[in-house]
């Protein structure tokens, strides 16, 4: 077993870096994540266009979606049979707003708009609006017909080519149409630390800057890339996750440290911090910053730091541990109050467990620890966190069940359980239990407030390796329990073995299906000088709205714009939002957001504008109906999508009678101020170094 244990590390170290190597290789493939744009799928032979396709043959609805190439700046023409020709009115104004997710009013084309069906009561209630009996018969024509397309289409058969055609879309599909946390595959995701970096390396003082994953993180990543050449995606990528490989290689270290002894508890421990990994599949592995373990990065530090304090009774390690668990605060709150706080209750825990009182290195080291805690707290906030309060508060997050909360708790019971059945050893392990026992339960508020697997199987490493400690005590502090020791490694090893095997299954199983979409779809390369990738997104659209940019920004590298598409185009064109937020369909959430951005338009009077095309248009047009095969269950978050983006027009709205139209480009349109003529105030990025 003592040379099986270093084999079975470095296999598994080996299986970790196989896993992530597409994704920091520079080699990955890009999926288009953009709903409206345009792309090319294999059919029977031949290439069609995702667009015509879809609205030729009404795959995702009686409604036809929006075309950028043919619809321009209005709503794409919509059905007879879903449309009522009214003049618009208070009363139906009100209406319209009490339905948001259905219907929308075309000023255009002097029309209400219903997407689906009108329902009995929806019938009822327009039916009252109507000032003769004309308007009435309208109105009735309108339930009868939208029933009727509505009923007919739910009721026919699709093609054999037509259901292969939704299901070689259905994963792009997935991650166009939501629009809640599922917006976007990896632009919109990655954007919350690869835009914070790019800004600070443009120059954007770091208070201006969202640090939501850590403002040293940004520093250091900014910092680690301007050394290396720039800020390019290629470049972000190999950075970003060659931190989970030096993470996982300290991990399993640690783990080593504390288990060895007890070697198949050790490999479980090894063996489950992979799983983590791969259980969340080839799709969704590197989707968010969040799962990464660059916002808790120095916890390792912090165990080992704690491990060596009890074991060798030294004031310099556990000061060493309390001083990296106050740079972990001061990078990140939310991780970082969870380190400290377990480190607090360990460090005065350690005396309780050993039935002392604790002494006064401890004490010290708590209370020092604790004022330059709340001084962090306090006076050391460097960056934003705009949408922490709303996480706090549930927006954004999916319910938590009843019996995930129970479970979590009896997990909990359980680990203190197995705490106190270890109280008849004094080995250094105890304390270190305790110590990862309650940061476990710290980290499971980033589980709790958001109620995805994924979030929880980032957290899997440190939970695999409490249990093992924990059984390891368990063991070792009960003469029963020895007896069976082997038997309870045993048993722990198949677990692991079990779901170890089971995630690279559905790892393997989830690349194949997105090594797919480019066997089926037409497949693009883009020479961006900060993105050089492959794509079933035609380059060529961001190219344009690029130009616009440089066109019109010149050498600022602060542009005003409000668009669904900001979180990319300014990027490629080697420029950053100067709106409150990076992306502005994201953050404007209430009222307060949509205020926030037209009054800084409105202050800082920018000569130029670049506004979304169809940011005016109503984005109801897009939803997926319930009813489609493959993909009906993204109809809410389709129209929660639509319901977002509509925020962008309500900006726009507040400001247009400021500007008017420069040049219209296909995703993009220029908007000049109409006192252009006279000087204009304007906030001017520094030069991008990253040039």
């Amino acid at each position: 077993m003592d040379r099986a244990l270093p084999v079975a590390f470095v296999t598994v170290y080996c299986v970790i870096v196989y896993l992530l190597f597409p994704f920091f290789s520079g080699s990955l493939r890009w999926m288009n994540e953009w709903l409206n744009l345009p792309e090319c799928t294999l059919v029977s032979g031949k290439y069609v266009d995702n667009l015509e396709y879809l609205n030729q043959h009404q795959l995702l609805g009686t409604h036809s979606r929006y075309d950028l190439r043919r619809d321009g700046r209005g709503a794409p023409e919509p059905s007879p049979a879903q449309t009522l020709r009214v003049p618009l009115s208070p009363a139906l104004e009100s209406f319209s707003e009490r339905h948001p997710r259905k219907y929308y009013y075309d000023e255009g084309r002097g029309v209400l708009v219903v997407v689906g069906r009108v329902t009995p009561e929806e019938h009822v209630a327009l039916r009252t609006m109507a000032k003769d009996a004309t308007a009435r018969n309208s109105v009735d024509d309108f339930w009868f017909s939208s029933n009727a397309v509505q009923d007919e289409w739910e009721a026919r058969q699709l093609s054999s080519e037509e259901r292969q055609f939704l299901f070689d879309n259905r994963i792009e599909l997935m991650w166009q149409a939501p629009g809640n946390w599922m917006w976007n595959w990896m632009w919109h995701h990655h954007a919350y630390v690869l835009l914070p970096v790019f800004e600070y390396s443009a120059g954007k003082p770091l208070q201006e800057i969202n640090t939501q994953y850590g403002w040293m993180n940004v520093v250091l990543l900014a910092t680690v890339l301007e050394w290396l050449g720039g800020v390019t995606l290629q470049r972000y990528l190999c950075a970003w996750f060659g931190i989970y490989l030096l993470y996982y290689a300290l991990f399993l270290g640690l783990t080593w440290m504390l288990l060895g002894r007890r070697p198949a508890l050790a490999v479980s421990a090894a063996l489950l911090a992979c799983s983590g990994l791969s259980l969340m599949g080839f799709v969704a592995l590197p989707l968010s910053p969040g799962w990464s373990p660059a916002r808790h990065f120095l916890d390792v530090f912090v165990i080992f730091f704690f491990f060596q304090y009890v074991r060798y009774r030294s004031w310099k390690r556990l000061a060493a541990g309390h001083a990296v668990a106050l740079v972990g605060l001061a990078n990140e709150m939310t991780f970082g109050l969870a380190l400290l706080a377990a480190l607090h209750v360990a460090t005065l825990g350690r005396a309780v467990l050993e039935s002392k009182l604790p002494n006064l290195v401890d004490l010290v080291a708590v209370l020092v620890s604790a004022l330059f805690a709340g001084l962090i707290l306090m006076f050391g906030r460097v960056g934003t966190n705009h949408l922490l309060p709303y996480y706090l508060q549930g927006y954004m997050s999916q319910p938590l069940e009843p019996a995930i909360m129970a479970g979590l708790l009896l997990a909990a019971a359980a680990g203190y359980g197995l705490l106190w059945l270890s109280r008849g050893t004094t080995g250094y392990l105890r304390p270190v239990a305790l110590l990862l026992l309650v940061y476990c339960q710290g980290l499971l508020v980033y589980y709790v407030w958001n109620t995805s697997r994924f979030h929880f199987l980032s957290l899997l490493p440190l939970m695999g390796l409490t249990m093992g400690v924990l059984l390891a005590l368990t063991v070792e502090a009960n003469p029963g329990f020895q007896r069976v020791g082997k038997l309870v490694g045993c048993s722990a090893l198949a677990l692991s073995t079990f779901v170890f095997v089971l995630g690279l299954g559905i790892y393997h199983g989830s690349r194949a299906q997105y090594e797919r979409i480019f066997s089926t779809h037409q497949v693009h390369e883009w020479k961006f000088t900060r993105a050089s990738i492959e794509s079933t997104v035609d380059p060529a659209y961001f190219e344009s709205a690029v130009q616009l940019l440089v066109k019109y920004a010149g050498g600022d590298d602060a542009v005003y714009i409000i668009s669904k598409y900001d979180n990319i185009v300014p990027f490629l064109a080697g420029k950053y939002s100067a709106m409150p937020f990076f992306e502005l369909s994201r953050f404007t959430i209430t009222e307060s957001e949509i205020q926030r951005s037209a009054e800084l338009i409105t202050r800082a009077k920018p000569r130029f504008l670049f506004v979304d095309t169809d940011v005016t248009r109503s984005f109801l047009p897009d939803a997926i109906d319930a009813a489609t095969e493959y993909v009906g269950f993204l109809h809410g978050e389709s129209v929660e999508r639509a319901l977002r983006l509509s925020a962008l027009g309500e900006v726009f709205q507040r400001v247009k009678s400021q500007y008017e139209l420069a040049e219209e480009g296909l995703l993009l349109s220029v908007y000049v101020r109409r006192d252009a003529c006279s000087p204009i105030p304007m906030v001017k990025g520094l030069q991008n170094r990253a040039q």
